[in-house]
């Protein structure tokens, strides 16, 4: 039986992070494609089909492939527990990045998330945490009665611009553009329009957020208006666990 081998298609920092974290826990990683490589570690969301294919006459038929959206092997992003805990990194880094944007501290700051899936519930939990005043608009009717129930003040997306200009930080978790710029033109100044999108792992969670620069896996965006600072968080990371 073949000992348990990884080796990287590309060397992103997300992947490498991923091989220093499979190192670290004594599970050999390989500086070659070779067929002693028992599974490929796929960047997500997608990879370069081309490197691939010439890569595949090097490993064994019976490799296993890592990564998301794969029709064989392992798919991270059916992982349940991948998914959660990358939400709430993905969630503790939006809010790093947003505190850079503010003169202040986050207690008591009013505070909109949109949205209310993973990474949208993560945000607000931790938002909550700090002691932001925390608002969640959430399309459902059963999500909005839970988050009253949870102690949330909740409101629906149809809607949001009459209400945008109370809030200091605008999170927005949806895949959709739900706020235009005009709307975001009506935002108090400082406010910060942000979109988080895709999930972050935790071991490179500690040398990101260091500005608005890519920095580990994260790339970020600042841009200032004359009454709207803009940051757009884009996140993409594949670090997969044994």
């Amino acid at each position: 039986m073949k000992e348990l081998t990884f080796y990287p298609l590309a060397r992103t920092p997300a992947l490498v992070a991923a091989c220093m974290y499979l190192e670290e826990r004594g599970i050999r990683v390989s500086d070659r494609a070779d067929a002693s490589v028992t599974h490929l570690l796929l960047p997500i969301p997608k990879f370069d089909t081309e490197e691939l294919d010439r890569l595949h006459s090097r490993l064994d038929d019976d490799i296993t492939f890592v990564g998301g959206n794969l029709s064989k092997g392992i798919d991270l992003l059916k992982d349940a527990r991948y998914l959660a805990e990358n939400a709430a990194i993905t969630a503790d880094c939006a809010i790093r990045l947003a505190g850079q944007g503010l003169k202040t501290v986050f207690r008591d700051l009013p505070i909109l998330v949109i949205g209310w899936g993973r990474i949208g519930k993560c945000l607000a939990a931790q938002l909550r945490g700090l002691g932001a005043d925390v608002t969640v608009s959430a399309r459902k009717d059963a999500d909005r009665a839970m988050l009253a129930a949870l102690g949330y003040q909740a409101i629906p997306i149809e809607g949001l611009e009459t209400c945008l200009p109370r809030y200091r930080i605008v999170f927005n978790t949806v895949p959709s553009e739900v706020i235009s710029q005009q709307q975001v033109r009506r935002c108090r100044p400082l406010a910060a329009p942000l979109r988080c999108r895709a999930p972050l792992r935790r071991q490179s969670a500690r040398r990101i957020c260091r500005g608005a620069c890519s920095v580990g896996s994260a790339s970020a965006t600042m841009s200032a208006t004359r009454s709207v600072l803009s940051l757009t968080l884009t996140v993409n990371t594949a670090s997969p666990r044994p």
